[in-house]
């Protein structure tokens, strides 16, 4: 069939092979392997991109072993199908499927993509918000400015949900150019926490002094997710965020002194740590052990492979 198929010269052997993936042998009980459907399943990939549209609607088929493979196959054959699979980006049962696959592609599908963002944006209130979820969600995956870019305007979105997944995909990406989204985002008490502490994740790898800023801020949050993802925020920007982190050792909420201690794990040197070895808070002492004993493992392993 496979060779019947090749170079799309005959359709109805194409259409056989997807027939196929969901053939019910079992080669062993115990195992529970499927030869049949596996020979089936490479040889949809090895001819089915001179089938793009019957391969495609084959993505979205009832049956889920002829849906699943399907997908595997157009997933093997990647970059040949980039164009088709765009243009199926408008259909809600393929968005998110074919959306993950062209991510993993690389950045140079981005333009593909951008254009169905626009159109939502457009739209306005009139826009379909689960394809605004799913499009953004999807350019959440790439770790690029220019993904980042086309999803800043929903910032403003009236749903509340396509804002959460704004800065959610924003903190996923982990570019400066979202940073201010990300910033006010944190401030937002009325932001869902678990997007506020995605954002704060995010800060730490940004490192600007903006962004230090904000997760010091946070480290007094009432959501103690959010709080605790700042301190872990602070400790990932490192030494870019020690100016932070010695103001919150210094501060006079115990929270943020203990949050502090935390993230002194994440300097070069042991300066601070070690101060916060003398606070009067046993609590924030052991913290300060904890973050001592991270800074001095990680030096000297450093040092030990320069050696």
């Amino acid at each position: 069939l496979a060779r019947m198929a090749q170079g799309g010269k005959d359709k109805a052997a194409f259409e056989q092979l997807l027939q196929m993936l969901k053939d019910p042998d079992t080669e062993s009980a115990e195992k529970k392997t499927h030869p049949v459907r596996d020979a089936a399943k490479d040889a949809v990939a090895k001819v089915g991109a001179a089938y793009p549209d019957i391969l495609l609607d084959a993505c979205k088929n009832p049956d889920g072993n002829i849906r699943d493979q399907s997908r595997n196959a157009v997933r093997a054959i990647g970059a040949p199908l980039k164009e088709k699979m765009a243009a199926r980006l408008g259909d809600g049962d393929l968005r998110a499927p074919l959306g993950d696959i062209l991510s993993s592609i690389g950045p140079e599908t981005i333009p593909l993509i951008t254009p169905y963002l626009k159109e939502q944006l457009d739209k306005g209130k009139e826009g379909d918000t689960g394809a605004k979820l799913q499009l953004i969600e999807i350019m959440g995956k790439f770790k690029v400015a220019e993904a980042a870019t086309p999803i800043l305007p929903f910032q403003n979105d009236p749903e509340p949900n396509v804002r959460r997944s704004v800065v959610t995909s924003l903190a996923n990406i982990g570019d400066k150019v979202g940073a201010p989204v990300l910033i006010t985002a944190l401030g937002k008490t009325d932001t869902d926490a678990s997007a506020r502490a995605a954002a704060a994740g995010a800060l730490g790898a940004i490192a600007t002094p903006e962004a230090g800023a904000a997760m010091l801020k946070a480290l007094s949050d009432y959501d103690v997710d959010v709080a605790k993802a700042a301190a872990a925020g602070l400790a990932r920007a490192g030494d870019a965020a020690a100016p932070q982190i010695a103001a919150a050792l210094a501060s006079a909420d115990p929270r943020v002194r203990l949050r502090g201690a935390e993230a002194t794990a994440g300097l070069r040197q042991p300066t601070l740590a070690a101060k916060a070895l003398t606070a009067t808070d046993s609590t924030v002492r052991a913290t300060a052990a904890t973050s001592l004993g991270s800074v001095l493992a990680r030096e000297q392993a450093i040092s030990k492979a320069l050696a």
